[in-house]
């Protein structure tokens, strides 16, 4: 656990380590979440699927794009909003 915490807290791109694992966890678990719960059949999905999920995924982002915006404030929210 000692050597856990400098981990976690160490700078990585200017901001703490565990940002990045959360974010990284966040979009494996979608890929996850999306390949292995949503798409277990091989078909064509409709386009009524097609834009629920771009809403869903689109609502995912927004709102971790809140919380950046919340938790690290607003330049770096738009750095994240932009993709600078």
């Amino acid at each position: 656990m000692d050597l856990l915490l400098p981990f976690l807290f160490a700078d990585f791109m200017g901001k703490p380590a565990w940002i990045w694992l959360l974010f990284i966890a966040i979009v494996i678990a979608l890929l996850a979440f999306d390949l292995g719960v949503l798409h277990q059949d091989d078909c064509e999905i409709g386009v009524r699927e097609s834009l629920l999920l771009s809403a869903g995924y689109i609502s995912v982002a927004l709102l971790f794009g809140a919380w950046v915006w919340w938790y690290l404030g607003a330049p770096s929210d738009m750095d994240y909003c932009t993709g600078s």
